[in-house]
């Protein structure tokens, strides 16, 4: 597998939160994300106007994942733009 390529993510966010404008409608997107060079598991969400709300990342990684990914720390909480 490539490594983890942050300008493409950043691309293809770009991509989804454009589309998300066009179709009025919020997104909350699995994806993953590169924060201080370490892997992330997160979830992106766009509102309905195409802007970024924020990333929720997984803080529980099952074993499974611990070899590839880390944990985010925290939770948050995002507001949708009506």
């Amino acid at each position: 597998m490539p490594p983890p390529d942050p300008v493409f993510l950043e691309r293809a966010w770009s991509v989804v939160a454009g589309a998300a404008a066009k179709a009025n409608l919020a997104v909350v997107l699995g994806t993953e994300r590169v924060v201080d060079d370490a892997l992330l598991i997160t979830a992106l969400v766009v509102n309905r106007d195409g802007t970024i709300a924020g990333f929720q990342d997984k803080v529980q990684l099952d074993p499974s994942e611990e070899s590839i990914y880390s944990p985010g720390l925290g939770r948050r909480v995002s507001r949708l733009v009506r």
